[in-house]
């Protein structure tokens, strides 16, 4: 008979199910806080356009947050890619990790009004904390509890929660900037965030059907199958010229080495 807390497929199921409507969610929310300029206080091309330059903290804000977003999300997905089964308490986990992603729009905005303030970079790294928290146990819970996949070794398992402590120290270290400038710690937030958008990219742009050089590790598992007739475009051929360009230089990023795991933050 089964019992409530029993862990299950279909229970994993209703988890990437929702995640997926509160990311939306969530990156709906945070460009609707770019507000086009009143058309009353515009009269000139010049005052539109020191209308628009008067958004740019908004449009900062909001680069940080949806990379934060797509950050968060790939890694979500990761783990699910790696997690077999689910019970109530691993759901529970993961409702917790969704609070906080349905929290980012209010201090990503908060942020946007006070770029200035010391504050308001704090509120936004404890929103990251709390969500590199709640992703951690989320991973720690499902370990400790046989749910993860049986093809998933240890060395994989330990590579997850590795990435995202080195995420959260970075984190951390562009918090503890605020003390010199809040702009100097935003920057170097938003430079840890372009890093991990960057290492991702390669990965999620070429068409699987194109063989990846092994250096792909960095990304994601690499593809052992072979470029097929149809497959011969131009845009292939670019996206394959990317990767190989690319992965040498996101190499020598410590932050970035692993051992094949899907992407996580």
């Amino acid at each position: 008979m089964k019992r409530p807390l029993e862990p299950s497929a279909e229970g994993r199921g209703r988890i990437v199910g929702i995640t997926d409507g509160v990311f939306a969610i969530a990156l709906t929310l945070i460009v609707l806080e770019i507000r086009v300029p009143s058309h009353e206080a515009v009269h000139s091309e010049g005052e539109l356009l020191g209308a628009i330059l008067a958004l740019a903290p908004r449009f900062l804000t909001y680069a940080l947050s949806f990379l934060t977003l797509t950050i968060f999300w790939f890694g979500q997905q990761a783990q699910h890619g790696l997690i077999a089964k689910s019970d109530r308490r691993l759901a529970t986990l993961n409702l917790c990790f969704l609070a906080f992603i349905a929290l980012l729009p209010f201090s990503t905005d908060l942020l946007a009004d006070f770029l200035e303030f010391r504050i308001a970079v704090l509120v936004y790294w404890l929103n990251l904390l709390m969500l590199g928290a709640t992703l951690f146990a989320s991973w720690w819970y499902a370990d400790r509890n046989g749910m993860i996949a049986e093809d998933v070794d240890a060395e994989t398992r330990r590579t997850v929660y590795n990435r995202i402590v080195k995420a959260q120290a970075l984190w951390a270290v562009g918090a503890a900037l605020c003390l010199i400038t809040p702009l100097l710690s935003i920057g170097f937030i938003l430079l840890v965030q372009l890093i991990y958008a960057a290492a991702h990219a390669p990965h999620c742009c070429v068409n699987s059907s194109v063989e990846v050089p092994p250096t792909s590790a960095i990304v994601g598992p690499p593809t052992n199958s072979t470029v097929t007739p149809g497959d011969t475009s131009l845009a292939s051929s670019l996206a394959s010229q990317l990767v190989r360009r690319t992965q040498p230089w996101l190499s020598v990023l410590p932050i970035l080495e692993g051992s094949g795991v899907p992407w996580m933050p």
